[in-house]
C-alpha cells in the first residue's frame, strides 16, 4: 500500500474540521485533546482514519520524502500532525518503549526505528548514480527483516516527574560509573560517544582516521559538520565536530545513510509507502 500524499491532496492542515461533529470544548480548543476523543468515539475526519487503517496493518512503514530545510516537507508533516492521533498513536502513560505499537515523532509512539537510507542530490546526479542509488535501497529492502533496530534508552530510566526534570534517574547514572561511553549522543553524561549499535565499532580518543577510499567519495562527504564513516574506516573526533557512524551496506557504498546538511531541496515524491511482509 503506497499513500502519495501529494496524490491523494492530503490536508496537512490540523483543524476542527479533523473531527466529525461538534468538539467538546470550543471555548477551549485543543487539538490533542479533541483528536484523542475523537478516535476514541470514531469521529476522526475519514482521510485520517484511512491512513490509520494502513498502519495498523502494516508490518513495516518507509517514509519517502526530500529533504526540505533539514526537514520533512510540510505536507508530511502535517501526516505526523493529523494521523499520529493522541490514543492511537500514543497516551501519556504509554509513550516511547511502552506505547501502542510496542517495539503508538516514531519512537516516541512505539515504533521500532531503522537508521534511514538517504540519496543524496538526486536531482543533480548522473542516470548512472540514480541508478546506484536505486539499486542500494533494492539491496536493503532484501535484508531489511533482519535488521536492527536503532536503540533508545527506555522511558523507565528517567524520572518522568517535575522535581526530577524528566533527567535520567540517579541509579542509572551511578550504573554507568564503569563504563567508558555514554548510553547515548543525547545522554552522553560527560563521556564518549557510545559504539554505534548497527556497526559496533567503539569510538575512542586513541582511534585514527583512515581516509583511503574518501578520494573517491562525493564533495559532500567533506562537510566540515559531518563525517560519513564507510564499512571499517574508523574516526577521532576533532573538537565540535558532529559525529555520525551509520554505515549500513552490504557492500561498498558511497550512499551515506546520515541526515543532510544541505538545505537543497532534491525533487522526489514525498509519500508514506505502507509495505507488508507478504508483498516482499
Amino acid at each position: 500500500m503506497v499513500s502519495d500524499l501529494y496524490e491523494l491532496k492530503f490536508n496537512p492542515t490540523a483543524t476542527k474540521n479533523d473531527i466529525k461533529g461538534e468538539v467538546k470544548n470550543p471555548d477551549n480548543f485543543s487539538y490533542g485533546d479533541e483528536t484523542g476523543l475523537a478516535w476514541k468515539e470514531g469521529k476522526l475526519s475519514n482521510d485520517i482514519m484511512e491512513e490509520q487503517k494502513k498502519i495498523k496493518a502494516a508490518d513495516l512503514i518507509v517514509f519517502q520524502f526530500p529533504l526540505y530545510w533539514y526537514s520533512v516537507p510540510a505536507i508530511l508533516k502535517g501526516w505526523f500532525d493529523r494521523v499520529l492521533t493522541q490514543g492511537f498513536a500514543y497516551t501519556f502513560e504509554t509513550l516511547h518503549d511502552n506505547g501502542p505499537f510496542k517495539y503508538g515523532v516514531l519512537h516516541f509512539c512505539g515504533f521500532q526505528v531503522l537508521p534511514p537510507q538517504i540519496s543524496w542530490t538526486p536531482k543533480l546526479s548522473s542516470p548512472e548514480a540514480r541508478a546506484a542509488m536505486l539499486n542500494s535501497w533494492r539491496i536493503r529492502l532484501d535484508g531489511i527483516w533482519t535488521e536492527k533496530p536503532l536503540s533508545f534508552v527506555p522511558i523507565n530510566s528517567f524520572d518522568l516527574t517535575l522535581n526530577g526534570g524528566f533527567m535520567l534517574k540517579e541509579e542509572v547514572v551511578k550504573s554507568q560509573e564503569g563504563n567508558s561511553n555514554g548510553l547515548t549522543v543525547g545522554q552522553h553524561m560527560g563521556k564518549c560517544i557510545p559504539p554505534n549499535n548497527q556497526t559496533g565499532q567503539t569510538l575512542s580518543s586513541s582511534t585514527r582516521l583512515r581516509l583511503s577510499e574518501w578520494s573517491e567519495a562525493a564533495p559532500f562527504m567533506a562537510h566540515p559538520d559531518v563525517l560519513q564513516v564507510l564499512p571499517d574506516d574508523f574516526l577521532a573526533a576533532p573538537p565540535g565536530v558532529v559525529i555520525v557512524l551509520q554505515s549500513l551496506a552490504r557492500e561498498p557504498t558511497r550512499l551515506p545513510l546520515v541526515a543532510s546538511t544541505d538545505p537543497h531541496r532534491d525533487e522526489l515524491p514525498s509519500s508514506v509507502s505502507v509495505a507488508l511482509k507478504e508483498s516482499f
